[in-house]
C-alpha cells in the first residue's frame, strides 16, 4: 500500500511539472526524488526513461529501462520484468538494433505467457511479426501473428486485433497474394471504424489504396487515397499525411496525369523534409525526379534525384539507392552526358552484384544449416527403414509371383480398355469435327444470306431513314459473319487475331460506303490473339463508331479522318480507341434514346470495360477492358 502511495505522488509531482514547462522540469522533479530515500526506485527510472523514449532520446531510455530492469529482478517481480524486457524491445527497435529487439521481445513474451497473460502476449507477438515482416522473413513472422489474432480474436482487445490484421495483409501484399491481402486490410478497417480509430481507419484506407495500385485498379486505389487524405488533414496528422500525398502523386503517374501529380508529391517533399522523414524523403524525391524524367525536364528531375541520391547514401535505403541510380542514367542519357550515364551504370551495377553476393550468402547458409539438421533426421530414418525393410522383403518375396501374375492381367485388361476407348473416342472426335464445320458452314451461309436481304431491301427504299437503319443493320450482321468466316478457315481455334479482323471490318465498312482511299483511314492495331467471346462485342463496337464516322463525318468534312488503335496494356488489359475529326455530338446520359449508344453501352457492360466518351470538336471512344 505504502508502495502505491508513493508512486502515485510522484505521478502527480510529473503532471504538475509536465504541465508548467515540459519534459525538462519532469526530469528534474524525478531526479529531485531518487536523491532521497524512496521505496520504489525502479517505478521512478522506468517513468524517466519512457520521457526520454517519448523525446527520442533512444541512449537514455535504453540506459534509465535498464536500470529499472536490475532492480526489478532483483525484487523478482515477473509481470513488471516481462514489461520492461518489451519496453527495451520498443527501444531496440527504434535504434535500428533488430537482433537485440527480437531478443527483448521473446524474453518478454515468455515471461508473459508463463504468467498465463493472452492479451499481452499476444502484443508481444504482433511485434515480433512486424519485425520478421519486415526482415522479409514471412513464415517466421505468420507464426507469431496467427499465434496473436487466435488469442486476441477471444478478447476485448479490438484495436490490437486490427494491427495484427493489418500486418497479415501486409505479408499476403508481399507475397503477391493481393485478394487475401484486401481480405485483411478490410477485416482491420471494419474493427477501426466500429471504435472510431480516424488515425488507424486513415492507416487502412491508405493500406487499401495501395493494394489496389498493385493490382492496376488505380481508380479505385485513387479513391482510398483521397479517403485516407481527408481524414489525415483533418487530424493534421503530418508524417502519415505526407505517405498518402506521395501514394497518390504514384498513382496519377500510373494514369499519365502528370500535370496533377506534381503538387501532391511537392506537398509530400514539404511535409517529409520537415518532419524529418529520411526515407519518405528519399522516395518522394525519387518520385518526382521520375515526373520530371516524363515531362522531359531532365535537368529538373537531376536536382531533385541528386539530393534523394545524397539522403539515400546518408541513411543506407538499398533499395531507393538502385532507384535512384536508374533514374538518373535514364536522365544522362537524354541529356546526352554518356560519360555520367556510363559512370553511374557502373555503380548500379556493382550495387546489384553487391546484393545478390549478400543474398546468396545468406541463402547458403541457411540451406546449409537446413542441410545438417535434415542430414541428421534423415540418419535417424534411414535406421528404422533398414528394420523394417528387412521384414518388408521378407513379405515381398513371398507375395511377389503372386502380384505379379494379378499385374500381368490387369496390364492386359487396362490395355483392350485403353484401345476400346481410343477406338471409340477417335470416331466421336471425326464425327464432332464434322458437325462442327457443318454448324460454321451453316451459320456463315445464313448470316450471308440475311447481309444479303438487307442489302437487297435497300436497293428499295428512299427513305433515308430507313435506309440507314438497314444499313446500319446489314454492318452488324457482317461484323459477325466475318467472325464465323474466320473461325470456319481456323477449323478448331477459339480466337482470331484483333488486328487482322478489325483491319478487314474496317475494309469492308469502307467499301460499303462507297470510300475507296485508305488515305484518310489510320489503324493502329497490335496483333494478338483473343477469344471469340470478347471478338464478337468488340467489332460491333467499331462497327457503330466506324459506321457513325463514315456515315456523318466524311460526307460533311473536306479532311475527314477516321483512326482505330488497339493495344495490349500489361499484358492484361486491352485498350481500344475510336475517333474522328467530325462536329462531334451531345452526347446523352441516356443511352436507350439511341439505338447506336445503347448497343455500345451494352456491349461495354458485358465485356467488363470502363469507356469513356470525348465529344466535343470530333468523337474520341476510349474503351479499356480485361482480356484474361
Amino acid at each position: 500500500m505504502f508502495q502505491w502511495m508513493i508512486t502515485l505522488s510522484f505521478v502527480n509531482c510529473l503532471t504538475c511539472a509536465w504541465a508548467q514547462s515540459g519534459a525538462d522540469s519532469a526530469l528534474h522533479v524525478l531526479f529531485d526524488s531518487l536523491k532521497g530515500e524512496v521505496e520504489d526506485r525502479s517505478s521512478i527510472y522506468q517513468t524517466i526513461a519512457e520521457i526520454y523514449y517519448d523525446h527520442a532520446d533512444y541512449d537514455s531510455a535504453e540506459q534509465f529501462y535498464h536500470l529499472a530492469l536490475n532492480l526489478t529482478k532483483a525484487k523478482g517481480d515477473q509481470e513488471q520484468i516481462s514489461t520492461l524486457l518489451n519496453d527495451l524491445g520498443v527501444v531496440k527497435l527504434r535504434k535500428g538494433d533488430t537482433d537485440s529487439s527480437i531478443y527483448y521481445y521473446e524474453q518478454a513474451l515468455k515471461g508473459f505467457m508463463e504468467l498465463r497473460d493472452p492479451v499481452r502476449s499476444a502484443f508481444v507477438e504482433i511485434n515480433l511479426g512486424i519485425i520478421y515482416k519486415n526482415k522479409g522473413q514471412y513464415g517466421q513472422a505468420w507464426s507469431n501473428l496467427s499465434g496473436a489474432a487466435q488469442k486476441l480474436e477471444k478478447t476485448d482487445e479490438k484495436a490490437a486485433l486490427s494491427s495484427c490484421y493489418n500486418t497479415i495483409a501486409i505479408i499476403y501484399s508481399r507475397q503477391q497474394n493481393f485478394d487475401k491481402s484486401l481480405e485483411y486490410h478490410r477485416l482491420a478497417l471494419r474493427i477501426r471504424q466500429e471504435l472510431g480509430m480516424e488515425k488507424q481507419i486513415a492507416s487502412s484506407l491508405n493500406n487499401i489504396g495501395i493494394i489496389f495500385r498493385k493490382k492496376a485498379l488505380y481508380d479505385s486505389a485513387l479513391f482510398y487515397y483521397q479517403r485516407s487524405l481527408a481524414i489525415k488533414r483533418r487530424l493534421n496528422n503530418a508524417r502519415s499525411r505526407g505517405s498518402t500525398l506521395n501514394n497518390i502523386g504514384t498513382v496519377l503517374m500510373d494514369l499519365e496525369k502528370f500535370n496533377d501529380a506534381e503538387p501532391y508529391l511537392l506537398e509530400a517533399l514539404s511535409i517529409r523534409s520537415g518532419i524529418v522523414d529520411k526515407a519518405g524523403e528519399t522516395i518522394t524525391l525519387n518520385n518526382l525526379g521520375r515526373l520530371y524524367i516524363e515531362q522531359k525536364q531532365y535537368s529538373k528531375a537531376l536536382t531533385h534525384l541528386e539530393r534523394g541520391a545524397t539522403i539515400a547514401h546518408e541513411v543506407r535505403l538499398t533499395e531507393e539507392i538502385k532507384d535512384n541510380l536508374a533514374l538518373r542514367i535514364n536522365a544522362h542519357e537524354h541529356l546526352n552526358h554518356a560519360s555520367k550515364a556510363l559512370e553511374l551504370s557502373q555503380r548500379l551495377m556493382q550495387l546489384k552484384d553487391s546484393l545478390f553476393n549478400v543474398e546468396r550468402k545468406e541463402s547458403l547458409t541457411e540451406m546449409q544449416t537446413r542441410y545438417e539438421t535434415e542430414k541428421k533426421e534423415q540418419e535417424i530414418e534411414l535406421l528404422e527403414s533398414n528394420r523394417k525393410l528387412q521384414e518388408a522383403r521378407l513379405r515381398i518375396k513371398q507375395a511377389w509371383i503372386i502380384a505379379l501374375v494379378i499385374i500381368t492381367l490387369l496390364l492386359i485388361v487396362i490395355g483392350l480398355l485403353i484401345y476400346s476407348k481410343l477406338k471409340t473416342a477417335n470416331k466421336n472426335k471425326r464425327q464432332i469435327e464434322l458437325l462442327l464445320q457443318e454448324m460454321h458452314h451453316r451459320v456463315k451461309n445464313n448470316l450471308q444470306l440475311l447481309s444479303s436481304i438487307f442489302s437487297l431491301k435497300s436497293r428499295e427504299l428512299s427513305d433515308r431513314v430507313a435506309l440507314d437503319a438497314v444499313k446500319s443493320s446489314e454492318n452488324r450482321v457482317n461484323a459477325m459473319a466475318l467472325i464465323h468466316q474466320k473461325l470456319y478457315a481456323l477449323e478448331n481455334k477459339r480466337t482470331i487475331n484483333l488486328k487482322d479482323y478489325l483491319g478487314n471490318l474496317v475494309e469492308e465498312l469502307v467499301h460499303s460506303y462507297g470510300y475507296y482511299s485508305q488515305q484518310n483511314i489510320k489503324l493502329s492495331l497490335e496483333s494478338f490473339e483473343i477469344d471469340v467471346d470478347k471478338a464478337v462485342p468488340i467489332g460491333l463496337i467499331v462497327n457503330e463508331l466506324a459506321s457513325n464516322t463514315l456515315k456523318h463525318v466524311f460526307p460533311k468534312v473536306s479532311n475527314a479522318k477516321l483512326t482505330v488503335s488497339a493495344r495490349v496494356m500489361n499484358g492484361s488489359t486491352l485498350k481500344l480507341e475510336v475517333s474522328d475529326n467530325g462536329e462531334g455530338f451531345q452526347y446523352t446520359a441516356k443511352p436507350e434514346e439511341s439505338m447506336g449508344l445503347n448497343i455500345i453501352e451494352t456491349l461495354s457492360r458485358q465485356l467488363k470495360a470502363r469507356a469513356q466518351w470525348a465529344t466535343n470538336h470530333g468523337v474520341r471512344f476510349n474503351l479499356e477492358m480485361p482480356i484474361n
